[in-house]
């Protein structure tokens, strides 16, 4: 992030001033958001993976499953976190994608 806004501001800094943003601007804000949009998601990965090993296990006893078989009380926290793992396996790549084909349309139109 820092290394990101350190390029923009000294690429910005070379450029002539305008009211209007230039397709630097767009590429690094977007490349920026992602970045920013992705820390905060891994975070809250990572909040919930927590959450789900500080719960108490229990050891079921033999009667009623396979012997020595640990079982969580609250499994939902991890079953969450590796559905938003899986959901941005999926979500940010389109994001790129979609970054890549705005920037691509705002460079063909502005010719």
């Amino acid at each position: 992030m820092l290394v990101l806004t350190t390029l923009l501001n000294q690429v910005s800094a070379q450029l002539p001033r305008n009211s209007y943003f230039k397709a630097l601007d767009m590429w690094m804000f977007g490349a920026i958001g992602l970045i920013f949009s992705i820390l905060i998601m891994q975070t809250v990965v990572d909040v919930a993976h927590r959450k789900a090993q500080e719960t108490v296990t229990k050891v079921v006893p033999a009667a009623e499953k396979s012997v020595g078989q640990f079982v969580s009380e609250n499994p939902s926290n991890e079953q969450r976190a590796n559905k938003i793992l899986k959901y941005m396996q999926i979500i940010f790549p389109l994001l790129v994608g979609l970054l890549v084909l705005i920037y691509s349309i705002y460079l063909i139109s502005s010719v």
